[in-house]
């Protein structure tokens, strides 16, 4: 008798008399936050900055990590710490029709007046980023003609992805930028021309290719510097080669463009033989012989802080400076601008490092 009331027990409130569950109702340890996520809409857009056809106006994402490691954002990955890329759809760019990376990034760092939007933001842990990333893969299309699926649909899902019920957005029935923007205006949290502060990362303009790796765009070639070393043949001392691009390179023993079996994107451009050494890159151009939105990657790191990095104005001042915070290939980005010179030293690094996907900005 005294078992079959215990089972009764146990049915009815799923625990044992005497037995002590110890966590089972302890509250969740909270997770951390990497990355902050804001929806922009703007119901003026025309033309060029407009993406959905016979309506006016545009809505996206931005993503800025603010973890202390590299992130991936959809099919992008090494977004480093404290950058931000935008993501969106459109529909009247003909090299694609579908997600963008970085063209919203493009058009504020042409014209800070470029959207006037309303925007919201919140926070994403790593679970939440997955997700986001996921949908964001999945939904590589764009149809103008029934307006189901345009950039509004795009942004809205991607925001509802990770939200909460009660806090979703609607985009209106059809889907518009309008409908989006005053679903944005309703939440006391909304913001007003913030669009105009999005920063400008250097990454460049990239389109999706589906779940492919995402394709740089041809159409937005100018929208960033790219010096990928893989310009020269092995073995080439680096010195002016890239002057026509904005860099002049030097140090010690002497720059080097190298076949770094360790780096996927391998030609790189080592300090020297050995790969331990210093790289000076000094910015040239017809204005005033310095850049901004910079960043490169490094590698490969095998000891915490193996390499640091330092950035001078054009009077060789300092501005900044850094370590590599990571092992592997790390990304560095220098946002800073006036930047006229930076000095790269690998020397505490067991295996020394190189630099490579040299990006920047001189206007």
């Amino acid at each position: 008798m005294r078992r079959f009331f215990l089972f009764l027990f146990v049915m009815v409130f799923g625990i044992v008399p005497g037995i002590v569950l110890t966590g089972s109702i302890a509250a969740a340890a909270p997770q951390k936050i990497v990355a902050e996520l804001t929806i922009f809409s703007d119901v003026k857009a025309l033309g060029n900055l407009g993406s959905i056809g016979v309506f006016s106006g545009h809505a996206f994402i931005t993503v800025k990590n603010v973890s202390g490691s590299q992130i991936s954002v959809g099919g992008m990955s090494k977004i480093a710490p404290q950058e931000t890329i935008s993501v969106g759809t459109w529909g009247n760019k003909k090299e694609h029709a579908g997600v963008w990376y970085n063209l919203e990034s493009y058009f504020v760092h042409l014209d800070s007046s470029a959207f006037a939007t309303a925007s919201l933001t919140r926070s994403l842990t790593a679970a939440d980023l997955r997700t986001l990333n996921t949908y964001i893969l999945r939904h590589d299309s764009y149809d103008t003609l029934l307006a189901l699926n345009n950039c509004s649909t795009f942004a809205s899902g991607a925001w509802n992805s990770v939200t909460p019920w009660s806090s979703e957005l609607y985009a209106g029935g059809p889907n518009t930028p309008t409908g989006l923007f005053y679903s944005i205006t309703q939440v006391g949290a909304v913001k007003y021309g913030e669009a105009s502060n999005i920063p400008w990362n250097s990454i460049g303009v990239w389109h999706a290719d589906g779940k492919k790796k995402p394709v740089r765009s041809v159409s937005f070639a100018d929208a960033a510097p790219n010096i990928t070393f893989d310009e020269f043949p092995v073995g080439t001392v680096v010195t002016n080669q890239y002057a026509g691009k904005g860099a002049l390179f030097s140090g010690s023993p002497g720059p080097v463009i190298s076949q770094d079996g360790s780096n996927p994107t391998a030609p790189v451009l080592s300090p020297g033989a050995g790969y331990s050494g210093t790289i000076d890159i000094t910015f040239v151009s017809k204005g005033r012989n310095v850049a901004s939105a910079i960043a490169f990657d490094i590698g490969y790191i095998n000891d915490w802080s193996g390499a640091s990095i330092s950035w001078y104005s054009s009077r060789d001042k300092l501005i900044g400076q850094t370590s590599t915070n990571d092992y592997g290939i790390v990304r560095i980005l220098i946002d800073n601008i006036g930047v006229h010179r930076i000095h790269i030293d690998t020397t505490k690094d067991t295996a020394g490092a190189a630099i490579d996907n040299l990006e920047f900005d001189l206007k």
